[in-house]
């Protein structure tokens, strides 16, 4: 009875778990997709337009405006009207601020706790 329980538990898990890999195919589609799209419109260009940009980056145009307006992002405005973007400059902007892992900072835990001088209780 008990076995028959747990290949039961068994066979409810590999379902939720084929349709969670299911799922997780469909995304990568879709994300392959668009990275597709993108490197096809953008094949090589060092300089992107500013709409180029927001589909690369993946945000919308009033986000892009907002950020060179209130200049959080690198731009040139070579004739003061249209927007061009550096594509290396992007991918630098885009990658600051990294957020760290939780095994970083249990890595950055053990290191400054090793690196500290035992302290003498006594």
């Amino acid at each position: 009875m008990q076995s028959q329980n747990n290949e039961i538990r068994i066979l409810e898990s590999l379902s939720n778990l084929e349709k969670k890999f299911s799922a997780l195919e469909k995304k990568y589609e879709e994300l392959d997709q668009r990275v597709k799209v993108i490197e096809d419109s953008i094949p090589g260009k060092e300089v992107l337009t500013l709409e180029e940009a927001s589909q690369y980056l993946g945000q919308s145009m009033s986000q892009m405006y907002k950020m060179t307006r209130t200049c959080t992002f690198p731009h040139y405005k070579p004739m003061g009207k249209f927007i061009y973007v550096n594509r290396n400059e992007m991918i630098a902007w885009a990658q600051k601020n990294p957020i760290k892992t939780k095994e970083a900072h249990e890595l950055d835990a053990v290191a400054y706790v090793s690196s500290k001088p035992l302290k003498n209780i006594c």
